[in-house]
């Protein structure tokens, strides 16, 4: 038609999809500038320093745990703690802009060893109720993982 004017029965411009599409974008881009950027809003600022805390709590308990190995850790605590670092992992991939350059930051690649190392030699006991000695073996390299956090 004439000046670009939608002829009748033709598609609209922009399809509900494409508004679903776009409103999840820029969800995951507030998303990862929240984590990713602490000046970006005062819940970022908040969050960052609430989880630099968590990293030092998670710190100083392994570090106990290592030193004193006891039944006065549960395993269940520490893996709460470590669970939260392996979601918020998982979150920032998925909201990450490009997630095949993901992998190629440093941060990202620290914190997935230290899910790894951290997180499933508890959790392989916990499960499977294999020998402790097996994760505490493990566990002396969990202080170590959680000081590369503060990175």
């Amino acid at each position: 038609s004439p000046g670009g004017a939608p002829e009748s029965g033709a598609e609209p411009q922009r399809a509900p999809r494409d508004h679903l599409d776009g409103s999840l974008w820029s969800f995951r881009r507030r998303m990862w500038q929240f984590f990713e950027d602490k000046q970006s809003s005062r819940g970022a600022l908040i969050y960052g320093h609430a989880s630099m805390l968590l990293i030092l709590t998670c710190m100083c308990v392994s570090m106990v745990d290592v030193l004193f190995p006891s039944e006065a850790l549960p395993v269940q605590a520490i893996l709460g703690m470590e669970a939260f670092f392996v979601f918020e992992l998982l979150f920032r991939y998925l909201v990450c802009p490009n997630r095949q350059v993901f992998w190629f930051d440093a941060y990202n690649v620290i914190d997935a060893a230290a899910a790894v190392v951290n997180a499933a030699p508890r959790l392989v006991v916990a499960v499977a109720e294999v020998d402790p000695d097996i994760a505490y073996t493990f566990t002396t390299f969990t202080p170590f993982m959680f000081m590369l956090r503060f990175l």
